[in-house]
């Protein structure tokens, strides 16, 4: 006679479960992330300084850590063959955080490079994606047509974004907001559930496959042996 297994009924992973402080620490952080997403979406629609201060820090937060680290990448050891790479890397790093220091004193100078970043951000990205999409091998007919039909709608926005300077404002202001909406009722679920569950775990869609592929990080544990 075997001993039952508990291989099966494992979880993928281990589930922090929190007091009532901690419960409602989470509570409060999903009603400021929540009162947040909403602030800036009536202020970008109604007079506007919230948001442009919200669009202004977002700019500068992100030049200061893309061109720290780009400086830390590059400065790292590793294969000699790479050195010139890595030199670029941190030549960009410094243009990069100068960028940061004269949009920090310059507000219009943090517009610009959000719309020209957005802008071309939204080019090469639609590029990208429909050269993958030919390059690709065999692939679902729906795949194949939902990422042309992505990589067509980011040119598309690419091209309006640079035509109208204010459309990449828009998109940014919206993309914060919807991210402030997810991270409130994800907050919200942890603090109303009282369990806070790993990043692979709570990123796992029922009827997709778990991330990491089969047996990934998140994946359902193996069936054990007969």
């Amino acid at each position: 006679m075997t001993a039952p297994s508990s291989t099966a009924s494992a979880s993928p992973g281990p589930v922090e479960h929190l007091g009532g402080g901690m419960r409602v620490a989470y509570i409060l952080l999903g009603i400021l992330a929540f009162v947040f997403a909403v602030a800036l979406l009536v202020s970008f629609f109604w007079q506007g300084i919230f948001a442009a201060w919200v669009l202004y820090v977002f700019v500068v937060v992100s030049l200061l850590l893309m061109g720290i680290f780009d400086i830390m990448s590059g400065s790292s050891g590793g294969d000699p063959a790479m050195s010139g790479m890595r030199t670029l890397q941190v030549i960009l790093g410094v243009f990069v955080l100068i960028f940061a220091f004269v949009a920090l004193v310059d507000i219009y100078f943090a517009f610009l490079v959000l719309w020209v970043f957005v802008g071309l951000g939204l080019l090469f990205q639609g590029i990208f994606l429909l050269a993958g999409i030919g390059a690709a091998g065999p692939l679902p007919s729906w795949q194949r047509g939902l990422g042309s039909a992505l990589g067509i709608i980011d040119l598309i926005l690419a091209f309006l974004v640079l035509l109208i300077p204010g459309l990449a404002l828009i998109l940014v202001a919206l993309l914060i907001s919807i991210a402030g909406f997810v991270a409130a009722a994800t907050f919200f679920s942890i603090g109303v559930s009282g369990e806070k569950k790993p990043f692979e775990m709570a990123m796992n869609v029922p009827g997709f496959p778990p991330m990491g592929g089969p047996g990934g990080p998140g994946a359902p544990p193996a069936a054990p042996p007969k």
